[in-house]
C-alpha cells in the first residue's frame, strides 16, 4: 500500500510537470497493486488522450464510471475517445449518458449530435439542434439544417409515394419528425434574419410542403440579400442576384396570379436594365431575358389585374 502511494503521488507530480509517458507508467503500477482510486484512474485516463493512446484512455474512464455513474467529464470522454475511434453507436451512448447527467451542456449536445449525424440518426440529430438552439440561439449551423430539411424532404416524398405502406409507426414518425422541423425552422426565422443561406434552406422546405407564398417570401429575402453591393457591375455577385432571381421567378410563376407575374416581370426587366451595361453578352444575362419571355407568356393567359393590387417584386432598384 505504501509503494502504491508513493507510486500515485510521483505520478500526480509528473502530470503536473507534463510528463505524461512516465505519468502513465506510475499510474498503471500503483492501479495494479490498488485501483479503486477514480480520481487516478481519471488522471490516467487524461493523459492517455493526450498521447493519443486511446486504449489507455477508454479502460481508465471506463472503471472511472464503474465506480462513479454520475462522472459527467469521464462520460464525455468516453464518447471523444470513441469519436476517435469511429465507434459512433458507443460516442452516442457516453454522450446521451453525459447530458443524462447534465443537460445543459451546449459542447455535449454538439458532440451528440456529430455521433449521431455519423450515424445517420437525423431524428437524433433534429434533437440535438433544437437543444442546442434553446441553449445557445444565436449559434446556428445552416448546413446542418439544410441536412435535415433534405431528409425531412426524402420522408416526404416517401409518404407521399406510399413507399412507407401499411406501416402506421413509419407514418406517423415522419410526420413527427416534419412538424419538429417546422417548429425548428420557424424559431430559427426569428433569431436569423440576415444569412442568405438560412432562407434558401426554409424557402426548399416550403417548396416541398407545397406552400408557394411562404416559400416566394423566403425567395425574395435571399434575392433582396444578393442586391446588396454593386451587384449590376461585379460579376460574382451578377451571378448571384442571376440565381436568387431565377428561383424567385419560378415561385412566382408557381403561384401564378396577376400580381405575381407582374412582380415577376418587373423584377426582371429592372435587373435587365441595370447591368445591360455591365453584361448584356453573358449567358446570365440571357438567362434572365428567357425568363422574361416565359413571364410573358404566362401573363398572357392570365387575365389583367387593376395597378392597385400590384406587389412589390423584392428588386432593390436604384434611385
Amino acid at each position: 500500500r505504501k509503494f502504491a502511494l508513493a507510486r500515485r503521488w510521483h505520478a500526480q507530480l509528473c502530470y503536473k510537470r507534463g510528463e505524461i509517458k512516465e505519468a502513465i507508467v506510475l499510474f498503471k503500477e500503483a492501479l495494479l497493486i490498488s485501483n479503486f482510486y477514480p480520481d487516478s484512474w481519471f488522471k490516467l485516463g487524461c493523459a492517455g488522450m493526450q498521447l493519443e493512446d486511446w486504449d489507455t484512455a477508454l479502460l481508465a474512464f471506463r472503471r472511472v464510471v464503474t465506480m462513479e455513474p454520475e462522472s459527467y467529464e469521464s462520460w464525455g470522454n468516453i464518447g471523444a475517445v470513441y469519436m476517435r475511434q469511429n465507434n459512433y453507436q458507443g460516442a452516442l451512448h457516453a454522450f446521451q449518458e453525459a447530458l443524462r447527467i447534465r443537460r445543459d451542456s451546449w459542447k455535449m449536445w454538439q458532440n451528440l449530435r456529430q455521433a449521431a449525424l455519423n450515424l445517420k440518426r437525423m431524428a437524433l440529430v433534429l434533437n440535438a439542434t433544437g437543444e442546442l438552439l434553446n441553449l445557445k440561439e444565436k449559434e446556428v449551423d445552416v448546413p446542418i439544417l439544410g441536412l435535415l430539411m433534405h431528409e425531412g424532404v426524402t420522408r416526404l416524398a416517401a409518404l407521399a409515394n406510399g413507399e412507407q405502406g401499411d406501416d402506421g409507426n413509419l407514418k406517423t414518425s415522419t410526420r413527427h419528425y416534419c412538424d419538429r422541423l417546422d417548429s425548428l425552422l420557424k424559431s430559427v426565422s426569428t433569431t436569423i434574419v440576415e444569412d442568405p443561406q438560412f432562407w434558401k434552406v426554409y424557402a426548399a422546405w416550403y417548396f416541398a410542403k407545397g406552400e408557394w407564398k411562404a416559400e416566394l417570401e423566403c425567395r425574395r429575402k435571399v434575392l433582396r440579400w444578393a442586391q446588396l453591393g454593386a451587384w449590376y457591375t461585379e460579376a460574382s455577385l451578377f451571378e448571384q442576384v442571376v440565381s436568387a432571381l431565377r428561383f424567385v421567378t419560378d415561385a412566382y410563376l408557381r403561384e401564378g396570379s396577376a400580381q405575381s407575374l407582374f412582380a415577376a416581370k418587373s423584377a426582371l426587366t429592372g435587373t435587365l436594365a441595370k447591368c445591360k451595361n455591365s453584361f448584356d453578352t453573358t449567358e446570365e444575362y440571357k438567362t434572365l431575358e428567357v425568363l422574361l419571355g416565359t413571364v410573358r407568356e404566362a401573363q398572357a393567359h392570365v387575365p389583367s389585374s387593376s395597378g392597385d393590387d400590384r406587389e412589390d417584386s423584392g428588386l432593390v432598384r436604384s434611385k
